[in-house]
């Protein structure tokens, strides 16, 4: 273990998982919406790679994979009010750039490109 290394006779370090150093609600809320399950029933290297996954670097060279997830945005013409369907588009849009890490920044990197896909 990478902590023996600051272990001493007299000193022991002090070792404590990575769930307990994270906000009640804000695990719960994590467990249910990115894993889909109890915060109990996540193991701790569930919970250090979900965090790693944040230094996962994004390049510009994913637009394809943009322009793919893109092609599933559809209208839904169930609903009555225009503002509805646009707002329903628009989230649509924000969740395939969230699933890219992207999210504000394609808006200023290639809004053209977001145009595009909401036409």
């Amino acid at each position: 273990m990478a902590l023996a290394a600051y272990q001493t006779p007299s000193n022991r370090p002090f070792v404590v998982p990575v769930v307990a150093c994270i906000e009640g609600n804000t695990r719960r809320r994590i467990a249910m919406f990115e894993f889909g399950c109890a915060p109990k029933a996540i193991s701790n290297e569930q919970w250090v790679d979900h965090f790693l996954e944040a230094n996962v670097p994004v390049g510009g060279d994913n637009y394809l994979a943009i322009d793919e997830a893109m092609k599933s945005l559809r209208m839904s013409t169930a609903l009555k009010e225009a503002q509805s369907r646009m707002n329903n588009l628009q989230s649509g849009m924000y969740k395939n750039l969230e699933a890219h890490n992207l999210g504000n920044e394609m808006f200023a990197k290639a809004p053209r490109q977001i145009v595009g896909c909401l036409l």
